[in-house]
């Protein structure tokens, strides 16, 4: 499944998925062209409205720094008053949709750490609703804590979390092939995994480019072909699991990777087992070069078939304050460490 294309709109706190009202009766307004249709068919609508939405959070008016214990506590989302007014038209309508929405709008966040603030207050039984999940790769918070360990391992812990798409907006170098590399062998809470750069310097980085993010001299691979077979060594030779790479035809233009039109599959190959050895020793330039550098790419991770997106630990409890409390142990330790 495709990342889809979504109405931007912008939610701090959204409605709750399930009613909360006393039992009551609810007009069925017959009178009304709309609920004259059958059911099945304002569903579909509902689908197509939900489906084609991305509610945004994001801070209305960041401060310029934060420090301390300050670090700790959420940033005040943007939330206005409107989004998914459908919810809150008539009684009948909430009554329709209320187990309908969730399962379909995008949550996009700027910020992992925004992401984890707003759903680990959440119960289990909503967290398990949301399907489609968008946030940004790189830490909001200044730290060397931050930028070594706040990784998409954060969101994997979340613990009832069952996306059908999981999408960063990731970097362009070593550290977002690693975090591939990371989801394929590790990633749990998603079917599907979708990277978008804006750079195809993540298909042309050499050794030397490294950082921190990533292992020493982490090392570029054929791709798709490396992720595919190791993605198949984890979920079964005949489980359909998957890995494509879109790369834009058009350099510098955003969101072009995510229009069937102007994007192509990309593969690297090798012709024998001498270019193999020295693959990714050095800078691929053809993917450097003038106009090649600036084209977006989307790498797609799809799990096979019965792959137990989950793998939970039996170990650590269930209850509702699991991922809370997990979480707020990782922001203590980023405090104290740096």
């Amino acid at each position: 499944m495709m990342t889809r294309s979504r109405k931007r709109k912008s939610m701090g706190e959204y409605p709750k998925p399930s009613s909360t009202h006393q039992d009551r009766q609810i007009d069925p307004q017959s009178g009304s062209p709309f609920f004259r249709l059958p059911s099945e068919l304002r569903n579909q609508i509902y689908m197509i409205l939900f489906s084609s939405t991305r509610l945004t959070f994001t801070e209305k008016n960041p401060p310029r720094t934060r420090s301390g214990r300050a670090q700790l506590e959420p940033r005040k989302l943007f939330a206005p008053k409107n989004s998914l007014a459908i919810l809150r038209s008539c009684q009948r309508i909430h009554e329709e949709t209320k187990f309908l929405w969730l399962s379909n709008i995008e949550l996009s966040f700027d910020y992992v750490e925004d992401l984890m603030d707003k759903l680990t207050t959440l119960p289990q039984s909503i967290l398990g609703q949301i399907r489609f999940l968008r946030t940004g790769a790189r830490p909001a918070r200044s730290s060397s804590f931050y930028e070594r360990r706040m990784s998409l391992q954060v969101i994997w812990g979340l613990r009832g979390l069952r996306l059908d798409t999981l999408t960063l907006l990731a970097g362009t170098g070593p550290e977002t092939a690693y975090d591939v590399d990371g989801f394929i062998w590790r990633g749990k809470g998603s079917k599907e995994f979708h990277f978008i750069s804006h750079s195809s310097e993540i298909l042309a980085f050499s050794p030397d480019d490294d950082d921190d993010l990533g292992p020493p001299m982490y090392r570029r691979k054929p791709q798709p072909a490396t992720w595919h077979n190791n993605l198949l060594r984890r979920d079964g030779q005949d489980s359909g699991a998957s890995v494509v790479i879109y790369r834009s035809t058009l350099p510098g233009v955003q969101g072009s990777v995510l229009n069937p039109r102007t994007r192509e599959p990309f593969r690297q190959t090798v012709s024998s087992l001498e270019q193999l050895d020295n693959f990714g020793l050095t800078e691929d330039q053809e993917l450097l070069g003038p106009d090649e550098k600036s084209k977006e790419v989307l790498i797609v991770v799809k799990r096979g078939r019965g792959a137990d997106i989950n793998e939970s630990d039996t170990r650590r409890p269930k209850d509702d304050s699991h991922n809370l409390a997990e979480w707020q142990h990782f922001k203590m330790r980023a405090m104290i460490e740096d």
